[in-house]
């Protein structure tokens, strides 16, 4: 890759695809015309002018350091873009690459993220630097952020999804937190929190994280903001600490909820107000807007506190979720007045015999109906005893006594009772017989 390409336009935006021309972009910012994507690293001025442009995005299908090549872009803000790659040395193996212009490189995001570990917070495997710009490479097996996900699923996401990426990102910012200095990460939004295959959360873009140090001063590259996410003391320089992730995780929340960016810092103070979730969600609650927006307040003092006071706001979320119908017991009633045998629930099929739940297994022996009616296999099997008997009778040799051996064990009772008289053996074939008939 040579300069040039940095420096040309792409011919498609990276996110929609939609054409591009540089001459359009110019006129547009440099956004894409369909979805508004920012499609170049700007030096912007404090007061929003564009002073200079450092370079264009890469596009799917370029390749860095002769092993990376470009799936899309995963996300763009800060002073740098984030894209899925694959490491066509470790048989495409998928990994995150982070770029950032070399004039707004801070080497303290590298040693940050080089001393900590947590699951959600990913490894630098490799770094480099070409065509004026630095790259870094993190360790990452998905291919999806929050925002993307949201977009896939119509703009708002499902609140069982919802609380269980809330859940996760309590537990990564509660780590940065506990760092002594706690660690403010500063530009918490979905387009910087990754999702992996195992739908596990992985924030990225520190960038903009600082600790909070009260005695140290806010390093320059540090005031960068995003838009609808981040708090008004850091649109305002005025100071930030644990309450500013708090405030941009409450806002993350109600874009995932609601499917609208919650509205900027700035035009809050200036007098515009959020819309309440509870009017754009069906049975969110007047309660929970106040838990939800409480996050949200342009007061430090009026927000939770500590990161792990939100776990009490996503606990009362998970109360509007509906639990899944439980399945139908498999339990087997026994009745007490039968010998041995279990009667299954009506309607209800014995767990690991294959039949029908409609149909009711065929009994030896019941009430009203004779024992001798089986089915045609039985009968052929009972006429061939029986004549085999018969057989073995009429040629056993007569006059001869033959003793019998002395058995001292209990003889097993009579499979019949002994009152019980046989029906003649011409009256049992003709009864099976007959019960074969009828069937």
């Amino acid at each position: 890759m040579s300069i040039a390409d940095h420096k040309a336009p792409p011919e498609k935006c990276p996110r929609c695809s939609e054409t591009t021309g540089e001459s359009f972009l110019n006129r547009e910012e440099y956004l894409c015309p369909k979805c508004g994507f920012e499609l170049a690293h700007l030096d912007v001025a404090p007061n929003g002018t564009i002073r200079g442009l450092f370079g264009f995005l890469l596009t799917p299908g370029d390749t860095l350091h002769d092993r990376y090549c470009i799936q899309k872009v995963l996300g763009k803000g800060g002073f740098g873009a984030t894209y899925l790659i694959e490491d066509l040395k470790l048989n495409g193996k998928r990994r995150a690459l982070k770029e950032i212009p070399e004039l707004l490189f801070d080497v303290y995001e590298v040693s940050l993220l080089s001393r900590l570990s947590h699951p959600a917070i990913p490894d630098i495997t490799d770094r480099f630097m070409e065509d004026g710009m630095v790259y870094l490479i993190l360790e990452f097996g998905g291919s999806r952020t929050l925002g993307s996900e949201c977009q896939r699923l119509g703009g708002r996401m499902p609140l069982p999804k919802v609380i269980s990426y809330a859940q996760q990102l309590c537990e990564a910012i509660s780590y940065l937190h506990s760092q002594d200095p706690p660690i403010i990460h500063r530009d918490l939004k979905p387009d910087n929190i990754l999702i992996d295959d195992n739908d596990q959360v992985m924030l990225i873009d520190f960038g903009l994280a600082k600790q909070s140090d009260p005695a140290a001063t806010t390093r320059v590259l540090a005031r960068a903001v995003s838009h609808g996410f981040s708090p008004p003391e850091q649109v305002l320089g005025t100071g930030t600490d644990e309450r500013s992730d708090i405030y941009s995780f409450g806002a993350t929340l109600y874009y995932l909820i609601t499917g609208r960016i919650p509205a900027a810092a700035h035009e809050r103070i200036a007098g515009t107000e959020i819309v309440p979730p509870s009017s754009l969600v069906p049975g969110f609650s007047s309660e929970l807007d106040k838990l939800l927006l409480s996050t949200l307040s342009l007061n430090m003092g009026q927000r939770p506190g500590r990161i792990e006071d939100m776990k009490c706001i996503i606990e009362a979320l998970s109360s509007l979720v509906t639990p899944e119908p439980q399945q139908p017991s498999k339990t087997v009633k026994l009745d007490p007045n039968a010998s041995g045998f279990a009667t299954p629930l009506p309607g209800t099929p014995i767990e690991g015999i294959k039949i029908s739940s409609a149909e009711r297994m065929p009994a030896i022996a019941e009430k009203g109906r004779s024992p001798w009616k089986l089915n045609s296999k039985a009968v052929i099997i009972i006429i061939l005893i029986t004549l085999i008997t018969v057989l073995a009778i009429s040629f056993y040799p007569r006059g001869k006594v033959i003793e019998e051996p002395k058995i001292t064990t209990t003889q097993p009772s009579p499979p019949f009772p002994e009152k019980t008289r046989r029906p003649p053996l011409r009256s049992m074939i003709q009864q099976l017989l007959e019960g074969n008939k009828a069937k």
